[in-house]
Protein backbone atom coordinates (compact mmCIF):
# COMPACT_ATOMS: atom_id res chain seq x y z
CA UNK A 1 0.00 0.00 0.00
CA UNK A 2 2.82 2.27 0.77
CA UNK A 3 4.59 1.52 -2.26
CA UNK A 4 1.51 2.29 -4.46
CA UNK A 5 1.28 5.59 -2.59
CA UNK A 6 4.25 6.64 -3.00
CA UNK A 7 4.29 6.05 -6.82
CA UNK A 8 1.00 8.07 -6.62
CA UNK A 9 2.70 11.03 -4.90
CA UNK A 10 5.29 11.24 -7.22
CA UNK A 11 3.19 11.31 -10.67
CA UNK A 12 1.47 13.75 -8.94
CA UNK A 13 4.43 15.61 -8.62
CA UNK A 14 5.02 14.99 -12.24
CA UNK A 15 2.07 16.42 -13.18
CA UNK A 16 2.37 19.36 -11.25
CA UNK A 17 6.55 19.69 -12.16
CA UNK A 18 5.10 19.78 -16.19
CA UNK A 19 2.24 22.23 -15.90
CA UNK A 20 4.06 24.30 -13.79
CA UNK A 21 3.91 28.36 -15.39
CA UNK A 22 7.56 29.00 -14.33
CA UNK A 23 10.35 26.84 -14.10
CA UNK A 24 13.85 27.15 -12.27
CA UNK A 25 17.10 25.73 -12.60
CA UNK A 26 19.71 27.19 -10.37
CA UNK A 27 23.11 27.06 -11.42
CA UNK A 28 26.79 28.90 -9.61
CA UNK A 29 27.69 32.08 -11.67
CA UNK A 30 31.55 31.36 -10.19
CA UNK A 31 32.31 29.66 -7.17
CA UNK A 32 30.34 30.34 -4.13
CA UNK A 33 27.87 32.63 -6.00
CA UNK A 34 24.21 30.84 -6.59
CA UNK A 35 21.79 32.70 -9.33
CA UNK A 36 19.36 31.12 -11.27
CA UNK A 37 17.57 31.15 -14.53
CA UNK A 38 13.73 31.88 -14.62
CA UNK A 39 11.32 30.25 -17.78
CA UNK A 40 8.05 32.09 -17.16
CA UNK A 41 5.65 29.87 -19.91
CA UNK A 42 2.88 32.61 -19.25
CA UNK A 43 4.96 35.21 -20.98
CA UNK A 44 7.16 33.33 -23.07
CA UNK A 45 10.85 34.66 -21.56
CA UNK A 46 13.85 33.34 -20.01
CA UNK A 47 15.34 35.42 -16.99
CA UNK A 48 18.26 35.24 -15.18
CA UNK A 49 18.56 36.17 -11.01
CA UNK A 50 21.72 37.48 -9.94
CA UNK A 51 21.75 38.97 -6.63
CA UNK A 52 18.36 39.19 -6.57
CA UNK A 53 18.19 41.56 -9.42
CA UNK A 54 16.16 39.32 -12.35
CA UNK A 55 17.17 40.38 -15.74
CA UNK A 56 15.29 39.49 -18.96
CA UNK A 57 18.14 37.53 -21.42
CA UNK A 58 15.37 35.88 -23.59
CA UNK A 59 12.05 36.15 -25.42
CA UNK A 60 10.99 33.69 -27.87
CA UNK A 61 9.58 34.89 -31.27
CA UNK A 62 9.60 33.73 -34.54
CA UNK A 63 13.09 33.32 -35.60
CA UNK A 64 14.19 35.81 -38.57
CA UNK A 65 16.74 32.96 -39.99
CA UNK A 66 16.02 30.28 -42.62
CA UNK A 67 15.66 27.18 -40.76
CA UNK A 68 16.47 23.53 -42.58
CA UNK A 69 13.52 21.45 -43.56
CA UNK A 70 13.56 19.44 -40.63
CA UNK A 71 13.74 22.41 -37.94
CA UNK A 72 11.13 22.91 -36.26
CA UNK A 73 11.06 26.45 -33.67
CA UNK A 74 10.44 25.90 -30.22
CA UNK A 75 7.39 28.54 -29.95
CA UNK A 76 5.64 25.98 -27.76
CA UNK A 77 7.33 27.43 -24.96
CA UNK A 78 5.99 24.21 -22.69
CA UNK A 79 8.75 21.63 -24.58
CA UNK A 80 10.85 23.94 -22.28
CA UNK A 81 9.93 21.68 -19.42
CA UNK A 82 10.93 18.39 -20.57
CA UNK A 83 14.44 18.25 -19.94
CA UNK A 84 17.32 20.47 -18.01
CA UNK A 85 19.23 19.81 -21.40
CA UNK A 86 17.45 22.27 -22.59
CA UNK A 87 19.11 25.09 -20.59
CA UNK A 88 23.38 24.18 -20.55
CA UNK A 89 25.36 26.05 -18.24
CA UNK A 90 29.45 26.15 -19.15
CA UNK A 91 32.15 28.67 -19.27
CA UNK A 92 32.34 28.83 -22.60
CA UNK A 93 34.94 32.25 -22.84
CA UNK A 94 37.23 30.77 -20.31
CA UNK A 95 36.59 33.63 -17.94
CA UNK A 96 35.68 32.14 -14.63
CA UNK A 97 31.89 32.42 -14.84
CA UNK A 98 28.92 30.29 -16.42
CA UNK A 99 27.69 30.89 -19.30
CA UNK A 100 24.09 30.33 -20.54
CA UNK A 101 22.96 28.22 -23.46
CA UNK A 102 19.20 28.36 -24.52
CA UNK A 103 17.78 25.68 -26.52
CA UNK A 104 16.26 27.74 -29.72
CA UNK A 105 15.12 25.09 -31.93
CA UNK A 106 15.39 21.08 -32.85
CA UNK A 107 16.41 19.34 -36.29
CA UNK A 108 17.21 16.66 -38.26
CA UNK A 109 15.04 14.06 -36.27
CA UNK A 110 16.45 15.78 -32.77
CA UNK A 111 20.24 15.32 -34.06
CA UNK A 112 20.64 19.28 -34.32
CA UNK A 113 20.05 21.42 -31.27
CA UNK A 114 20.33 24.95 -31.78
CA UNK A 115 21.28 27.52 -29.05
CA UNK A 116 21.50 31.08 -28.69
CA UNK A 117 24.73 31.62 -26.31
CA UNK A 118 24.72 34.18 -23.67
CA UNK A 119 28.16 35.03 -22.15
CA UNK A 120 28.30 36.74 -18.10
CA UNK A 121 29.81 40.42 -18.24
CA UNK A 122 31.77 40.92 -14.74
CA UNK A 123 32.16 44.63 -15.33
CA UNK A 124 28.55 45.09 -16.31
CA UNK A 125 27.60 42.25 -14.55
CA UNK A 126 25.07 41.50 -17.23
CA UNK A 127 24.61 38.54 -19.36
CA UNK A 128 24.93 39.47 -23.45
CA UNK A 129 24.20 37.05 -27.01
CA UNK A 130 27.14 36.11 -27.91
CA UNK A 131 26.22 33.48 -30.14
CA UNK A 132 23.35 33.10 -32.04
CA UNK A 133 21.53 29.59 -32.98
CA UNK A 134 24.86 27.11 -32.89
CA UNK A 135 24.41 23.73 -33.21
CA UNK A 136 25.49 20.99 -30.87
CA UNK A 137 28.03 23.44 -29.76
CA UNK A 138 30.73 22.58 -27.48
CA UNK A 139 34.41 23.21 -26.01
CA UNK A 140 36.71 22.63 -29.04
CA UNK A 141 40.02 23.27 -27.36
CA UNK A 142 40.73 25.60 -23.85
CA UNK A 143 44.48 26.44 -25.03
CA UNK A 144 43.70 27.50 -27.75
CA UNK A 145 40.71 29.17 -26.76
CA UNK A 146 38.18 27.14 -29.63
CA UNK A 147 34.35 26.65 -29.59
CA UNK A 148 32.84 24.17 -32.33
CA UNK A 149 29.73 23.48 -33.05
CA UNK A 150 28.20 20.79 -35.47
CA UNK A 151 25.56 20.12 -37.60
CA UNK A 152 23.97 17.54 -39.70
CA UNK A 153 22.23 17.98 -42.98
CA UNK A 154 21.24 15.20 -44.85
CA UNK A 155 24.56 13.08 -46.40
CA UNK A 156 26.35 16.32 -45.46
CA UNK A 157 27.85 17.46 -41.75
CA UNK A 158 29.02 21.22 -41.12
CA UNK A 159 31.64 22.17 -37.93
CA UNK A 160 32.11 25.76 -37.78
CA UNK A 161 34.80 26.79 -35.17
CA UNK A 162 34.27 30.54 -32.81
CA UNK A 163 37.61 32.25 -31.17
CA UNK A 164 37.54 33.96 -27.88
CA UNK A 165 39.74 37.03 -28.40
CA UNK A 166 41.54 38.51 -25.38
CA UNK A 167 38.36 40.28 -24.29
CA UNK A 168 35.91 37.29 -23.61
CA UNK A 169 34.68 37.91 -26.60
CA UNK A 170 33.23 35.58 -29.39
CA UNK A 171 33.66 35.81 -32.86
CA UNK A 172 33.38 33.12 -35.62
CA UNK A 173 36.71 32.69 -37.21
CA UNK A 174 35.91 29.06 -39.62
CA UNK A 175 32.62 29.04 -41.53
CA UNK A 176 32.33 25.46 -42.93
CA UNK A 177 30.73 24.75 -46.49
CA UNK A 178 30.95 20.97 -46.00
CA UNK A 179 32.84 18.10 -45.73
CA UNK A 180 35.36 15.58 -47.53
CA UNK A 181 35.08 11.71 -47.84
CA UNK A 182 37.64 9.96 -45.36
CA UNK A 183 41.20 10.26 -45.97
CA UNK A 184 44.29 9.17 -45.08
CA UNK A 185 43.48 11.40 -41.30
CA UNK A 186 40.77 8.44 -41.32
CA UNK A 187 38.23 11.01 -40.72
CA UNK A 188 36.15 13.65 -42.08
CA UNK A 189 38.08 16.44 -43.44
CA UNK A 190 35.85 19.79 -43.48
CA UNK A 191 36.06 22.92 -45.64
CA UNK A 192 35.99 26.01 -44.63
CA UNK A 193 35.69 29.58 -45.34
CA UNK A 194 38.19 31.27 -43.21
CA UNK A 195 40.44 34.58 -42.51
CA UNK A 196 43.81 32.82 -41.46
CA UNK A 197 47.28 34.10 -42.18
CA UNK A 198 50.72 33.61 -40.75
CA UNK A 199 51.68 34.82 -37.98
CA UNK A 200 55.29 33.50 -37.92
CA UNK A 201 58.12 34.48 -40.02
CA UNK A 202 57.92 30.44 -41.25
CA UNK A 203 55.68 27.92 -41.08
CA UNK A 204 56.72 24.45 -42.12
CA UNK A 205 54.38 22.36 -43.42
CA UNK A 206 54.42 18.40 -41.76
CA UNK A 207 53.12 15.51 -44.10
CA UNK A 208 51.26 14.48 -40.63
CA UNK A 209 50.79 15.40 -37.25
CA UNK A 210 53.89 15.29 -34.94
CA UNK A 211 56.15 13.98 -38.32
CA UNK A 212 59.44 15.77 -38.78
CA UNK A 213 58.68 18.99 -41.13
CA UNK A 214 59.04 19.19 -45.16
CA UNK A 215 61.23 22.06 -46.91
CA UNK A 216 57.97 23.42 -47.59
CA UNK A 217 57.24 26.65 -45.53
CA UNK A 218 54.73 29.47 -46.29
CA UNK A 219 55.88 33.08 -44.48
CA UNK A 220 54.37 35.82 -42.26
CA UNK A 221 51.42 37.34 -43.82
CA UNK A 222 50.77 34.95 -46.24
CA UNK A 223 47.55 33.87 -46.01
CA UNK A 224 45.75 29.91 -46.00
CA UNK A 225 43.04 28.35 -46.85
CA UNK A 226 41.58 25.76 -43.61
CA UNK A 227 41.12 22.23 -44.08
CA UNK A 228 40.83 20.17 -41.40
CA UNK A 229 41.31 20.46 -37.60
CA UNK A 230 43.48 17.48 -35.43
CA UNK A 231 44.77 16.58 -32.30
CA UNK A 232 47.79 14.58 -31.63
CA UNK A 233 48.39 11.80 -28.93
CA UNK A 234 50.06 14.77 -26.77
CA UNK A 235 46.62 16.67 -27.37
CA UNK A 236 47.98 19.52 -29.41
CA UNK A 237 45.99 20.97 -31.96
CA UNK A 238 47.27 21.47 -35.91
CA UNK A 239 45.53 22.69 -38.89
CA UNK A 240 45.80 21.48 -42.43
CA UNK A 241 46.15 24.17 -45.07
CA UNK A 242 46.39 24.78 -48.47
CA UNK A 243 48.63 27.73 -49.62
CA UNK A 244 47.75 28.63 -53.58
CA UNK A 245 51.33 30.10 -55.00
CA UNK A 246 51.30 31.12 -59.22
CA UNK A 247 51.67 27.52 -60.26
CA UNK A 248 50.94 25.21 -57.68
CA UNK A 249 49.06 24.52 -54.53
CA UNK A 250 50.76 23.57 -51.55
CA UNK A 251 48.86 22.14 -48.43
CA UNK A 252 49.83 20.19 -45.38
CA UNK A 253 50.13 20.41 -41.77
CA UNK A 254 51.15 23.21 -39.68
CA UNK A 255 51.09 24.03 -36.22
CA UNK A 256 48.30 25.86 -34.98
CA UNK A 257 50.29 28.65 -33.01
CA UNK A 258 51.83 29.58 -36.54
CA UNK A 259 48.37 30.73 -37.56
CA UNK A 260 46.50 33.94 -36.91
CA UNK A 261 42.41 33.68 -36.96
CA UNK A 262 41.20 36.70 -37.70
CA UNK A 263 37.06 37.03 -38.20
CA UNK A 264 35.54 36.40 -41.64
CA UNK A 265 34.95 39.08 -44.02
CA UNK A 266 31.21 39.18 -43.33
CA UNK A 267 30.75 39.03 -40.07
CA UNK A 268 31.04 43.09 -37.97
Amino acid sequence: MKRYLLILVLLVIAIVESSAKVKMYDFNLTKGVPSKVILDFDKQNISVELDNKKELIEHLTQSDNENSEDERELNDFTAFSSSIHNIVFADYNFDGYTDIGILMGIGYSGVNEYRDYYFYNPTTKKYSLQIKRACNFEVFSKKDRMLRGFEKSGLSSYSDVYIINKHGDAFLALNSVGKWSENEEKGMVYRYDSNVKIRVNRAYFYTKTGAKRTKTYVIKGDHVEVLNLLFDDKKKLWVKVAYKAKKKIYSGWVKSTDLHFGKLKDEK
